[in-house]
């Protein structure tokens, strides 16, 4: 029975502990990498749709493959894989305000996130609810092959930046 009891209180102890270090990290999503924590500032896509409409330069970056990229992706973001990071897109980087890497769920974009914090970006966001999937789910334009032009994405979200944005509900 003190077996029992021991266990229950190391359970609910670890338990609350969990929830603490969630509610931390809930604006934020890192590691620490030789000793340096990498966190990744999150932000939600009403906040990001109100940073672009108050003029902010905001990057999307698309982390999948080219022909996934092709196909769809966030009007104006530019493809970039992991593999092809160098010191050079860096410096490219730091001129905007914003630089949302993404892909379908975000485990590329959280990582390539990673990877421009390691190199000295200060300023990479990753989407609060992640992916291109997410965005789409909230009916925002996508451009490609299998949808609109660039263009034309890029002038319906620009509408649609005219309107309220609530999340959850379609534009």
């Amino acid at each position: 029975m003190i077996r029992i009891g021991s266990l229950v209180a190391c359970s609910l102890f670890l338990v609350h502990l969990l929830l603490i270090l969630n509610s931390h990290m809930e604006n934020t999503i890192g590691e620490k990498d030789s000793g340096k924590e990498l966190l990744i500032p999150k932000i939600s896509i009403p906040e990001l749709l109100t940073e672009i409409k108050a003029g902010k330069k905001v990057l999307f970056i698309d982390t999948r493959e080219e022909k996934e990229f092709q196909e769809e992706h966030i009007p104006g973001a530019q493809n970039l894989t992991l593999r092809d990071v160098n010191a050079e897109a860096v410096k490219r980087f730091a001129a905007v305000d914003f630089v949302i890497p993404y892909c379908i769920k975000d485990f590329r974009g959280f990582e390539l996130g990673k990877l421009l914090k390691r190199l000295g970006l200060e300023n990479v966001y990753v989407l609060q609810k992640p992916g291109i999937n997410y965005w789409k789910s909230q009916g925002l334009p996508v451009a490609g092959e299998r949808c609109l032009s660039d263009d034309e994405a890029l002038r319906r979200m620009q509408n649609n930046l005219n309107f309220s944005y609530e999340e959850g509900r379609s534009l």
